[in-house]
């Protein structure tokens, strides 16, 4: 593992006040660089996810009956998906693009 280096303050503030389309944008490139980059920039995410796992979600957080629709039995969907699914699924994509996926099991 690589040691961390120290980010200046004027680089800190660019950073803190980026729309999150620049900020993503400015990753892609560093990313693209090659391994030099690229390297330190997934084991930091893997070790961040290693660190905090993602919690399991409540099936009813991810799914309220307010957004399935009625329940007549005919499974209707309302087709909105919760904002908290919409976390849950990011993160899973985080997760199984670390390489993570074995480690997020239960």
């Amino acid at each position: 593992m690589a040691a961390s280096g120290h980010v200046n303050m004027m680089d800190d503030v660019l950073i803190s006040n980026l729309s999150p389309v620049l900020l993503r944008s400015a990753l892609r490139t560093l990313v693209s660089q090659g391994a030099t980059t690229q390297r330190p920039f997934v084991e930091h995410i893997r070790r961040r996810l290693q660190e905090t796992p993602p919690p399991l979600t409540d099936a009813q957080e991810l799914f309220p009956q307010s957004l399935r629709g009625s329940n007549d039995g005919n499974h209707t969907s309302s087709g909105v998906v919760s904002q908290a699914c919409s976390e849950y699924i990011a993160l899973t994509r985080c997760v199984f693009s670390s390489k993570l996926a074995m480690e997020a099991l239960p």
